[in-house]
């Protein structure tokens, strides 16, 4: 399922495991040309809360440029440079900003 997929993702990216299920924040479906090819995609976004309780945050080496953000301090970025996102993450924050009060 996308739950289990989005908990597995959470391990293989962060070292995190979650004992609840993931918050489904929505979807949206990217499609994207490249010179060499055709990038299609559907993105599902949820949200876990993290505490200390789910062990430490322990980043996944293979990605670039990879943070630990709070959805504060994401809107924040968002909000005073949305140029600097790529424009998967630009979708994804417009689904979880919904839920940021």
């Amino acid at each position: 399922s996308y739950s289990d997929g989005a908990k597995r993702e959470l391990w293989e990216e962060t070292g995190v495991q979650t004992k609840t299920e993931p918050e489904l924040l929505g979807s949206f479906w990217l499609e994207k040309d490249y010179p060499t090819r055709k990038e299609k995609e559907r993105f599902e976004v949820f949200r876990v809360a993290y505490d200390a309780s789910m062990g430490p945050i322990v980043l996944n080496e293979e990605q670039i440029n990879e943070q630990w953000l709070s959805e504060e301090t994401l809107k924040q970025l968002y909000r005073s440079a949305p140029e600097k996102f790529s424009y998967p993450l630009q979708l994804s924050c417009r689904l979880i900003f919904k839920f940021v009060r």
